[in-house]
């Protein structure tokens, strides 16, 4: 019943994507319901059609779990501290990239 609400809800907001917060990420992937929650979010997210995006990612171990489980996006200080726009806009033009994702054995 609350996810039939929260879809409707979801549905007439213009929205494109939606926030884990940091709160949740700082105990990937060590935490129980950190994970629970982080997975509900994506899981929910996908079905309604709109992107995954963590925020406070700040470790491998994080950056592993969410690509996983299907997080589209991340921010956070593994990737870079907050920069004004000229300075970011010089972080694109480096060509700076998260390494990808590890080949299975």
């Amino acid at each position: 019943m609350l996810m039939r609400h929260a879809d409707r809800l979801m549905r007439r907001l213009p929205i494109d994507s939606v926030k884990i917060d940091k709160s949740f990420v700082d105990d990937l992937p060590d935490n129980s319901e950190a994970v629970a929650v982080a997975i509900s979010i994506i899981s929910m997210t996908h079905s309604l059609k709109l992107k995954a995006i963590a925020e406070g990612v700040e470790s491998d171990g994080q950056l592993n779990f969410l690509r996983d489980n299907h997080c589209d996006q991340i921010q956070g200080y593994l990737f870079s501290k907050p920069l004004p726009g000229d300075k970011f806009y010089d972080l694109l033009m480096e060509g700076r990239r998260l390494e990808g994702p590890k080949a299975q054995a």
